[in-house]
């Protein structure tokens, strides 16, 4: 069933308008889109993940060791 269907042109116009009158009232945070249009929040979550995900391929990755880093002392 089609909104055409179960409302009148004239009410569908009327919750339009309601829509766009709150739109034009609510205060706008400041997330920005970046020129690639991800906003801030968005870019946040990506970056988390991508920490996650390069500290959890580090810890497989496999510790070169020479003379000097044995030496070196990891407890102090």
């Amino acid at each position: 069933r089609s909104l055409s269907e179960a409302m009148s042109v004239e009410k569908i116009a009327a919750i339009k308008a309601k829509r766009l009158a709150k739109k034009r009232t609510t205060i706008k945070s400041n997330d920005y889109s970046d020129t690639l249009g991800v906003v801030n929040s968005d870019l946040r979550a990506i970056l988390d993940y991508d920490v996650d995900m390069t500290k959890d391929i580090i810890s497989r990755e496999r510790q070169w060791r020479t003379r000097t880093t044995v030496l070196q002392s990891n407890g102090k």
